[in-house]
């Protein structure tokens, strides 16, 4: 062969492969509903998880919308200022936002991935500047939580209760069925299936004050099968139906309100975050807090232990040696 022939093919070898000028091809323009739609039907479990991407995500693209800028063409101070619009404008708490971003994030992940569009939300956290404290209730504001509810309502008694004694989420409350609550090693535990979940795997233990709530509300409802929802709808049009998670929202905000706890601070996850707390105030460790609220990471637990040592801080200020200053 030729000395120049074989310069030519090593040239060739050597030679950066030729690339277009763009990586991304964004097949749907403009329209991010079908964009959404795919990435809800791939990517996302049908599941209650699923569902809240989307309203989540549908928000973002409306907003985008409005600020004449297609879901391809954002970019991190784009997203930073959607995550301001929600804690300014809209109030939403910290857990809000939080799954917000995670919705985000996912989207532009599967949008990269596709080709679609480079991840922009790549690194953007769920923290804002101002970021709200996430409260729990003090022991009298948790008194004063459950004997409102007992003197209205058996089931909103023995649900609200449940929650603040075994830290569970609304959606597993929700989803929480007659049989679920099974003897296991001596004790009585509910099986739960927790946010993103489609099993059962996870457990509470529950104990009497948790328990006994929950019997005599089920007693109150008569022949109750084993399939059926723990809690269910009161309503005439619903009467014994699932009780949505929603609807668990609002009984809770109610409860809130009734005792003058209305404002964003205050949520139903403050029931969850009451329970973490009390674990820690009550000689308990930051692994016990993991165990019951189910966390995956150990350090999601010790936000708890940091609201804990707050309370204590408050409840006995060592400004009080200061008294006598003068």
């Amino acid at each position: 062969m030729p000395e120049n022939s074989k310069t030519q093919i090593m040239t060739n070898r050597m030679a950066p492969a030729a690339r277009p000028e763009s990586q991304y091809f964004n097949r749907y323009g403009s329209d991010w509903e079908s964009a959404l739609k795919d990435f809800c039907k791939r990517e996302v479990y049908i599941d209650a998880t699923g569902n809240t991407y989307k309203k989540a995500l549908t928000q973002y693209f409306k907003w985008l919308d409005k600020t004449g800028v297609s879901f391809d063409a954002a970019n991190d101070d784009r997203i930073l200022d959607f995550r301001k619009h929600l804690f300014d404008k809209r109030g939403c708490a910290s857990t809000t936002i939080s799954l917000y971003i995670s919705a985000i994030r996912s989207f532009y992940q599967w949008a990269e991935d596709k080709h679609l569009c480079e991840n922009v939300a790549r690194g953007i956290h769920a923290r804002c500047d101002k970021e709200r404290v996430k409260m729990h209730l003090t022991k009298e504001q948790t008194k004063a939580l459950l004997d409102y509810f007992e003197s209205t309502s058996l089931r909103d008694f023995a649900m609200v209760n449940l929650m603040l004694r075994c830290g569970l989420r609304t959606i597993e409350v929700s989803r929480a069925d007659v049989e679920d609550m099974k003897p296991s090693g001596g004790q009585q535990v509910l099986y739960i299936q927790g946010k993103g979940h489609r099993d059962k795997k996870r457990i509470v233990v529950l104990r009497d004050a948790a328990l006994e709530p929950i019997r005599r509300y089920l007693e109150s409802r008569g022949e109750v099968a084993a399939k059926d929802p723990l809690f269910v709808c009161e309503g005439k049009g619903s009467k014994g139906r699932r009780l949505s998670a929603r609807r668990i929202q609002t009984v809770c905000k109610e409860g809130l309100r009734a005792i003058g706890l209305d404002s964003h601070e205050y949520s139903p996850h403050s029931l969850r975050h009451t329970a973490g707390v009390r674990i820690i105030n009550n000689g308990g460790t930051v692994a016990d807090v993991q165990d019951v609220l189910g966390h995956s990471s150990i350090d999601t637990s010790r936000i708890y232990l940091k609201s804990a040592q707050t309370e204590i801080r408050l409840s006995n200020p060592a400004e009080r040696f200061l008294d006598d200053i003068d």
